[in-house]
């Protein structure tokens, strides 16, 4: 039988770079930052998961569906009102028009100053700049060999100094069958080239200017930016203190020892920490903490240290497991920062929060 109806495909959304830039053709409910990567647009991004901010893309005309509540994402209150999304979290959902994120990378030619291989196949590694770099504390960078294609991100280790750093450090964990850390396990010498680039993220919040307590929970090297935020708030204020939790699998892992104790020496009885073994045998003679290291975090400890803030640093389920417990302690995501590391070659986890009912439209003004 003849049909006087056919069933039209369906229609690309437009999306146009720009008042006068190129239009790409996106399909309906396609992410805008890996349809615009698709089609060889240099688009600035980095984390992929809606936590380094990269990808800020003005939407001047058009809707999307946010794949996460950008109330809590990188964004600031005033890029809000003024039509900022995330492109790795925004599905397009008609035609658009953007305006492209400035790519606020900077690259730097580096070499390795020194190597000091830890227990837990862990690497405190030491670079010097071919010139200062400026970061912010929490903040990570882009560690190169090669070039662009062999890469991977890591958190500073330390605090920024005023005017930018000419030597940063990292706490480099080998992953089992990992292109990076097998190579630069390898290779890793005095003098070896590296590139560095960033600064990527913005989990320190308000740094030096915030005088709360701060609980700091830690997974492996979730460290190093927990330490950079510590160093960095104890410079600024005089008054915060921190309790830090460090998760780790077993006693043989215990890489942070040292680093731990310097800061607490300097932080002049301001910090304490708490090493927490998730898989220890129990015959073993380990006589502290056990179990998952956000299980720490009940309403006694919160009370013991007086925390006002947190900072939750490591693998995406473990951040995700704290958030949790601090939610169900009545804590706003105000007050909870968080550093979700997804290893390379894993499916990246997006923040777990309520995904907004509306499509936001914005108007061209």
């Amino acid at each position: 039988m003849w049909s006087w109806f056919k069933r039209e495909a369906p229609r690309d959304c437009q999306v146009r770079l720009g008042a006068d830039g190129p239009v790409l053709a996106l399909p309906r409910d396609e992410i805008l930052l890996a349809g615009a990567l698709a089609r060889g647009i240099d688009y600035p991004h980095n984390c992929r998961v809606g936590t380094c901010g990269q990808c800020k893309t003005r939407l001047i005309s058009g809707q999307i569906k946010p794949m996460m509540d950008f109330a809590l994402s990188p964004l600031t209150a005033a890029e809000l009102r003024d039509g900022y999304v995330l492109a790795c979290q925004s599905k397009v959902r008609s035609d658009l028009v953007i305006h492209l994120p400035e790519d606020r990378r900077e690259h730097r030619h580096a070499r390795i100053a020194s190597v000091q291989r830890l227990p837990g196949d862990v690497m405190a590694l030491q670079l010097a700049l071919e010139r200062p770099l400026a970061f912010r504390a929490g903040q990570y960078a882009e560690l190169s060999l090669d070039g662009p294609t062999l890469t991977r991100a890591y958190s500073f280790a330390h605090a920024p100094r005023e005017g930018g750093d000419d030597s940063v450090g990292f706490l480099i964990r080998r992953m089992p069958g990992g292109a990076f850390s097998d190579r630069l396990w390898a290779e890793a010498a005095p003098g070896l080239p590296m590139r560095v680039s960033g600064p990527f993220g913005a989990m320190g919040g308000r740094g030096g200017a915030d005088d709360a307590d701060a609980l700091c929970v830690a997974g492996g090297t979730g460290l190093a930016p927990v330490v950079s935020i510590v160093e960095d708030r104890l410079r600024h204020s005089s008054r915060a203190r921190f309790l830090i939790l460090l998760g780790l699998r077993r006693a043989q892992d215990q890489f942070a020892a040292p680093i731990l104790e310097r800061l607490e020496i300097a932080s002049g009885g301001r910090v304490r920490s708490r090493i927490v073994l998730s898989d220890e045998p129990a015959d073993s003679a380990w006589r502290g903490a056990r179990g998952p290291v956000t299980d720490q975090i009940t309403p006694a400890l919160l009370a013991e240290c007086g925390a006002r803030t947190a900072y939750l640093c490591g693998n995406a389920a473990m951040v995700q497991a704290g958030q949790g417990r601090l939610r169900a302690l009545g804590w706003s995501d105000a007050h909870i920062h968080t550093d979700a590391f997804v290893a390379s070659g894993t499916p990246a986890v997006a923040p777990q929060a309520p995904t907004p009912p509306l499509v936001p439209t914005v108007r061209p003004a």
